[in-house]
């Protein structure tokens, strides 16, 4: 079984709805996923994971609002008659609310097939979690493992924007998702892998980097960066003196405009 969990600022209906608002599902998972919301109803989801196009589907087993949902998980690429379920257990912690995400073999697995499905599953559902926060929290809250730098820049956000674009430092990431906000504020989050000299931190690791950019005058940009290690902690503790060495490398090519 596979077993992982995040506590979200927010109330359960607020994190109920997150999961089955399709709207605002949309925002933190995917565009095109069909989630039927009642006992009984459809799960459906066609992706595409960097090289094979996927189709996922199941059944609603379990619907109890603001509490539980229960899907069966099947992928078109696993063998035939291999099932798995996955469930959302949403409860209260004081003032804020958990989610936890268990993902379990039903029938047709092999031991060996389930660990090498495991492992796919062991980023990509912590990586969701963590886009679930960066959505619900607008991307506010840090830990204290996260490396956080504000700075401001007098460059306009724009240019800021297209410099984020076209370093090589990030050149090795996903967007997880972006949008504007109020006050001219950009958000940006990112799935990150790794620089050509650190590839990856782990196996199957993945960091979370916010990147927030607000104009503070006609040509001058605050910017603020956290950077968030997830589905490998100890690595991601080891790595930070090194990471907090490239991302101060960082910030110094984009006041020079230098390194690309």
């Amino acid at each position: 079984m596979l077993n992982c969990s995040i506590t979200i600022d927010v109330s359960k209906r607020q994190l109920w709805d997150a999961i089955i608002d399709e709207k605002k599902r949309a925002a933190w998972w995917a565009p095109n996923i069909l989630l039927e919301p009642r006992s009984g109803g459809r799960y459906f989801e066609k992706w595409n994971d960097g090289t094979t196009n996927r189709i996922t589907e199941g059944l609603i087993e379990e619907f109890y609002p603001n509490e539980l949902l229960g899907i069966t998980w099947k992928e078109n690429v696993w063998p035939n008659g291999a099932d798995s379920k996955v469930t959302f257990i949403i409860e209260s912690e004081g003032l804020k609310s958990c989610v936890r995400l268990k993902h379990e073999p039903l029938k047709g697995f092999s031991n060996e097939l389930w660990r090498e499905t495991r492992l796919d599953f062991i980023a990509g559902w912590a990586e969701l979690l963590i886009s679930l926060r960066k959505y619900l929290q607008r991307c506010e809250t840090q830990s204290s493992h996260d490396l956080v730098f504000k700075t401001d820049i007098s460059i306009p956000s724009s240019e800021v924007l297209a410099f984020l674009q076209r370093h090589p430092f990030l050149k090795n990431s996903e967007t997880l998702f972006s949008d504007e906000t109020e006050n001219s504020k950009q958000n940006i989050v990112l799935a990150w892998k790794g620089d050509d000299v650190h590839p990856v931190l782990s196996e199957r690791g993945k960091t979370s980097v916010l990147i927030e950019t607000k104009k503070s005058g006609a040509e001058s940009t605050h910017l603020r960066i956290v950077h968030t290690g997830f589905g490998f902690s100890a690595a991601w503790v080891a790595a930070r003196e090194w990471q907090d060495m490239a991302w101060k490398k960082f910030l110094r090519d984009l006041e020079n405009d230098e390194g690309l």
